[in-house]
Protein backbone atom coordinates (compact mmCIF):
# COMPACT_ATOMS: atom_id res chain seq x y z
CA UNK A 1 0.00 0.00 0.00
CA UNK A 2 1.58 3.32 -0.99
CA UNK A 3 2.11 5.93 1.68
CA UNK A 4 -0.14 8.74 0.51
CA UNK A 5 -1.17 10.19 3.88
CA UNK A 6 -4.71 8.84 3.65
CA UNK A 7 -5.72 6.48 6.45
CA UNK A 8 -8.60 4.08 6.80
CA UNK A 9 -12.13 5.35 7.22
CA UNK A 10 -13.67 5.31 10.71
CA UNK A 11 -15.91 2.35 9.87
CA UNK A 12 -12.90 0.41 8.52
CA UNK A 13 -11.03 1.03 11.79
CA UNK A 14 -14.04 -0.03 13.81
CA UNK A 15 -14.43 -3.27 11.84
CA UNK A 16 -10.71 -4.08 12.12
CA UNK A 17 -10.51 -3.61 15.89
CA UNK A 18 -14.00 -4.63 17.00
CA UNK A 19 -12.82 -8.05 18.19
CA UNK A 20 -9.21 -7.22 19.03
CA UNK A 21 -7.54 -6.51 22.33
CA UNK A 22 -4.00 -5.64 23.29
CA UNK A 23 -2.46 -5.58 26.73
CA UNK A 24 0.84 -5.83 28.51
CA UNK A 25 2.07 -6.57 31.99
CA UNK A 26 3.40 -9.40 34.11
CA UNK A 27 1.89 -12.87 34.32
CA UNK A 28 2.30 -16.08 36.27
CA UNK A 29 1.24 -19.65 35.60
CA UNK A 30 -0.03 -22.03 38.27
CA UNK A 31 -1.41 -25.38 37.13
CA UNK A 32 -3.86 -24.68 34.31
CA UNK A 33 -4.42 -21.03 35.30
CA UNK A 34 -2.49 -17.99 34.19
CA UNK A 35 -2.89 -14.66 35.92
CA UNK A 36 -2.25 -11.29 34.25
CA UNK A 37 -1.17 -8.24 36.18
CA UNK A 38 -2.30 -5.85 33.44
CA UNK A 39 -0.35 -2.59 33.32
CA UNK A 40 -2.17 -1.16 30.30
CA UNK A 41 -4.66 -2.33 27.71
CA UNK A 42 -6.62 -1.23 24.68
CA UNK A 43 -9.57 -1.53 27.09
CA UNK A 44 -9.03 1.44 29.46
CA UNK A 45 -11.00 -0.22 32.28
CA UNK A 46 -8.38 -3.01 32.36
CA UNK A 47 -5.52 -0.72 33.45
CA UNK A 48 -3.85 -1.86 36.68
CA UNK A 49 -6.07 -4.89 37.24
CA UNK A 50 -5.38 -8.59 37.84
CA UNK A 51 -7.21 -11.17 35.76
CA UNK A 52 -7.04 -14.96 35.76
CA UNK A 53 -7.80 -17.35 32.91
CA UNK A 54 -8.08 -21.13 32.71
CA UNK A 55 -6.11 -22.68 29.85
CA UNK A 56 -5.41 -26.01 28.19
CA UNK A 57 -2.71 -27.13 25.78
CA UNK A 58 -3.31 -29.67 23.04
CA UNK A 59 -0.69 -30.24 20.36
CA UNK A 60 0.35 -26.83 19.03
CA UNK A 61 -2.63 -24.94 20.49
CA UNK A 62 -3.10 -23.13 23.77
CA UNK A 63 -6.78 -22.36 24.46
CA UNK A 64 -8.05 -20.05 27.18
CA UNK A 65 -11.44 -18.77 28.21
CA UNK A 66 -12.61 -15.43 29.51
CA UNK A 67 -15.42 -15.67 32.04
CA UNK A 68 -18.89 -14.62 30.95
CA UNK A 69 -19.52 -10.90 31.30
CA UNK A 70 -22.79 -9.01 31.78
CA UNK A 71 -23.85 -10.11 28.29
CA UNK A 72 -23.37 -13.80 29.27
CA UNK A 73 -20.82 -14.20 26.50
CA UNK A 74 -17.78 -16.36 27.21
CA UNK A 75 -14.85 -15.61 24.89
CA UNK A 76 -12.37 -18.29 23.88
CA UNK A 77 -8.84 -17.43 22.73
CA UNK A 78 -6.60 -19.75 20.77
CA UNK A 79 -2.86 -19.31 20.36
CA UNK A 80 -1.10 -21.53 17.81
CA UNK A 81 2.61 -22.36 17.90
CA UNK A 82 4.49 -21.30 14.79
CA UNK A 83 7.07 -23.77 13.55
Amino acid sequence: MPSCGIGPKAEENKAAFRNAIALFGRYKVEGNTFTYEVEASSFPNWYDVTQSRQFSISGNELRFTNPADSTDITAVGVLKRVK
